[in-house]
């Protein structure tokens, strides 16, 4: 009987934790793919990364329920590392100096610049 009730216990523990997981890990994806938006919504140089950025934006106020409080912050440091990045550009197999630009390259760089990644961690805590 007691063991019974241990076991019972310890399974409502690890099924309370794993939903807790479950949810962290979501939060951490929304503030993840938040500030991935705001960067693509940044790229002056691609009209369908711009509408790209606004489409998961859009997908990630459907997903939250518009509860989006407080990110103001975060679109701030991201707008702010990006204006500070050099242009991301691929050196193609063409002529010497011609270079590609790489946006989207960019976004992902940019969500491990350390000031955007300590904004990203003070929303998820």
């Amino acid at each position: 009987m007691m063991l019974r009730s241990l076991v019972a216990g310890v399974l409502a523990c690890t099924l309370a934790t794993a939903g807790n997981a479950a949810l962290h890990r979501a939060s951490v994806r929304d503030v993840r793919d938040y500030a991935l938006s705001v960067c693509l919504i940044r790229q002056k140089s691609s009209a369908d990364l711009r509408d790209q950025g606004f489409a998961l934006g859009s997908i990630l106020m459907q997903r939250t329920d518009g509860t989006i409080v407080g990110w103001k912050m975060l679109e701030t440091t991201v707008a702010r590392e990006l204006s500070r990045q050099p242009i991301l550009t691929i050196h193609g197999d063409g002529p010497v100096g011609h270079e590609t630009p790489a946006p989207l390259a960019q976004c992902l760089d940019l969500l491990e610049a350390p000031a955007v990644r300590a904004g990203m961690m003070r929303l998820t805590r």
